[in-house]
C-alpha cells in the first residue's frame, strides 16, 4: 500500500517492533498512532500490512456534540504527524465506492516546502461546488451558479444515497444525513486548519462510510461498512443509528 494509504484506527504491533521504534510519543498532543505508523513506514526492518478479516469495535459518542468534538480532536492534530515524516509533494487518492479500498490517483514526492495529501470524495466535490455556487451568486452570475448547484446536489445525493434507501421515517433520514455531513465536515475542517500550522494541506476521506454491503450480507444499508457495527445514540436528535469507520482494513506490523 502507499506511504500514506492506511487507517491507524485499528493497529496491532509486535512488541519487538514497538521497542525498536520507540513506542508511542506520550508527549504528542494527539494522533500518536498515526505518527507511530509513519515511523514503521520509514523503517527498513518493519512492514505495515492490511488485515481485511480483522475489525475492532469502537465506543461511539453518546451525543451529536460529543461526536463533533471527537471529530475535531481527531483532525486538528493530524498535520503534526504528517509533517514529521519529512515527505513533501502532492498525494491525491480516491476510495472505491463499491469495495471501500484506496485507489491511487496521483502520487508525486517532490522537494516542495509543503505536503498536500487529499482524498477525492463525493462529499468534498459537493462542498467545493456549493462554495463556488455561493460565490457565483454573490458576484451576480446566476447562470453559472445554476449548474454548480445541480452538481453539488448530485454529489450530495451520491454521498448520502444509503441514507435515503433506509427503511426509516423521513425525520430519522434527515437526522442521519445531518449527522453524516456534520461529522465529516468537522473532521475535514479540523484537518485542513490544523495542518496549515505544520505546512501540510490535509483533506481526509469520509469517516462515516457511505458504502452499503447489502448485496454481501443481506442487511439493510447503513452509514457503516464495518462488521460488527458500533451503536451510536444521539438523544438530542432523537435518533438511534449505527456508524463505523470507512476504510475498515486493520493494520498489522510484521
Amino acid at each position: 500500500m502507499g506511504f500514506f494509504d492506511f487507517s491507524a484506527s485499528n493497529v496491532a504491533v509486535r512488541a519487538k517492533c514497538a521497542r525498536e521504534l520507540g513506542l508511542y510519543n506520550s508527549r504528542a498532543p494527539g494522533s500518536g498512532e498515526v505518527e507511530f505508523c509513519f515511523r514503521v513506514a520509514l523503517s527498513p526492518q518493519w512492514v505495515a500490512c492490511r488485515e481485511p478479516g480483522v475489525v475492532s469495535r469502537h465506543r461511539a459518542p453518546r451525543s451529536l456534540g460529543a461526536l463533533l468534538r471527537q471529530m475535531w480532536s481527531r483532525g486538528v492534530h493530524l498535520g503534526r504527524a504528517y509533517s514529521q515524516t519529512g515527505v513533501r509533494g502532492l498525494f491525491l487518492c480516491s476510495v472505491d465506492r463499491r469495495t471501500g479500498t484506496v485507489t491511487h490517483a496521483l502520487e508525486m514526492e517532490r522537494p516542495w516546502p509543503l505536503l498536500v495529501w487529499a482524498f477525492l470524495t463525493d462529499l468534498h466535490a459537493a462542498n467545493a461546488l456549493a462554495v463556488l455556487a455561493v460565490v457565483s451568486l454573490v458576484l451576480g452570475l446566476p447562470l453559472l451558479a445554476c449548474p454548480l448547484i445541480l452538481g453539488a446536489g448530485f454529489f450530495f445525493y451520491r454521498e448520502l444515497a444509503p441514507v435515503w434507501r433506509l427503511r426509516i421515517d423521513v425525520r430519522h433520514k434527515a437526522g442521519l444525513a445531518l449527522i453524516h455531513y456534520l461529522a465529516n465536515l468537522t473532521l475535514s475542517a479540523a484537518s485542513l486548519l490544523g495542518g496549515l500550522r505544520y505546512r501540510t494541506i490535509l483533506i481526509p476521506s469520509s469517516i462515516l462510510a457511505s458504502q452499503s454491503r447489502r448485496a454481501e450480507t443481506g442487511r439493510e444499508p447503513s452509514l457503516s461498512s464495518m462488521e460488527p457495527q458500533t451503536e451510536l445514540l444521539v438523544p438530542d436528535l432523537g435518533i438511534d443509528i449505527t456508524c463505523g469507520t470507512e476504510l475498515p482494513q486493520s493494520v498489522s506490523v510484521r
